[in-house]
């Protein structure tokens, strides 16, 4: 039980800690924790190692963490970094202290739900450093992904975004914490299938959609043939209508059928009628070049084969998304480099208005 009873956990991440640089030593004297790191290793290696070992050991111990590299021109200008996706953000980097990084990891759980966590405290970093952070975090948080990083000197904000008007909200976020005088640079690419104001389905409402229309419809097959009986053309305008917003997505049509017949026979009708839907959309004039059919034969029923009713249900055409994000078939326009400086909160905010209003009446 002494210096604590939790010595071997503070044990097993300095060892963890080390095995991630793949070079250093480690020294564990009472409660206190040595990590020092040969000149070879990264600056950003070592940031984040020390940063997650400072949050992996128990309490009451305490870490001091020694790059060979001591000079700070050596080992590079204080960094903090922040990096939104759709799972949450990951923070690295250098914060002031303990009691900082809590604040800051706070804050991005609030923002963002997850968060990856591998801060090291460092309190050799600028006046007014935790306040830079907190900025960076809040104005990176109004995008679908991107990337926050403060130096010294700098802040600079990329990443994606479906606002026209978000370099010009980003800018007012950061006048709003840091004041005037603060520079940046915002690199920031407009996505207009992330734009709220176009109301573009996402591939789950388009596949949706599909198979609403398929449901609802009266195309159906003669008996034991692939060969479409009724009139499918109030059908295939349905998914003429959808596919207009969604033929960028990959998506499946997959065929299936009932247990009725052999399994070889049952597969290759289910595939052949998948292909029947795929030829009569493209002849309706619809962009199918996102669109794959596969047969599922008998193997993947809905309702139990031994009712008319649920042979029935189980002979269907699905549509299914093979992929969340849609297919890029041209290299996206790159994002505008915005450099400036911080103007007063007032004078960012009536400019931020000034190109919402532009943007919405456009």
């Amino acid at each position: 039980g002494a210096p604590s009873p939790r010595w071997a956990d503070a044990a097993v991440a300095s060892i963890r800690a080390v095995a991630a640089l793949g070079a250093g030593s480690v020294t564990i004297s009472d409660t206190d924790v040595a990590l020092r790191v040969p000149a070879e290793v990264a600056a950003a290696r070592f940031d984040e190692a020390a940063g997650r070992l400072d949050s992996a050991l128990p309490p009451a111990f305490v870490l001091t963490a020694q790059h060979e590299k001591a000079d700070e021109a050596a080992r590079g200008p204080a960094e903090f970094t922040a990096v939104v996706d759709p799972a949450g953000v990951s923070l690295r980097g250098r914060i002031t202290d303990d009691r900082m990084r809590e604040a800051v990891e706070s804050l991005a759980r609030a923002r963002f739900g997850q968060v990856d966590s591998a801060l090291r405290s460092d309190d050799s970093v600028p006046e007014g450093w935790t306040l830079r952070a907190i900025a960076a975090i809040e104005a990176v948080s109004g995008l679908e992904r991107g990337t926050a990083t403060v130096t010294p000197d700098l802040v600079r904000i990329s990443g994606v975004s479906g606002s026209r008007t978000a370099s010009d909200l980003v800018a007012a976020r950061l006048a709003q914490r840091l004041g005037a005088g603060a520079r940046y640079e915002l690199a920031i690419r407009y996505d207009r299938r992330m734009d709220p104001l176009l109301g573009l389905p996402s591939g789950v409402e388009c596949v949706d959609r599909l198979n609403a229309a398929m449901r609802e419809s009266e195309i159906g097959f003669e008996p034991n043939k692939s060969v479409i009986a009724g009139d499918p053309a109030p059908t295939l305008a349905r998914l003429a209508e959808t596919m207009r917003e969604c033929s960028d997505f990959r998506i499946e049509i997959g065929g299936h059928t009932d247990s009725q017949g052999s399994e070889g026979f049952n597969a290759e009708l289910s595939r052949a009628r998948a292909q029947a839907v795929l030829t009569a959309m493209a002849e309706a004039g619809i962009d199918t070049g996102n669109l794959t059919a596969r047969g599922y034969g008998e193997s993947q029923p809905i309702a139990e084969n031994d009712t008319d009713a649920g042979r029935e249900a189980n002979r269907r055409i699905e549509f299914t998304l093979l992929a969340d994000a849609p297919v890029v078939t041209e290299a996206p326009a790159p994002a505008a480099l915005v450099k400036g400086v911080t103007d007063s909160p007032e004078a960012v905010a009536a400019r931020a208005r000034a190109a919402a209003l532009v943007a919405a009446t456009a």
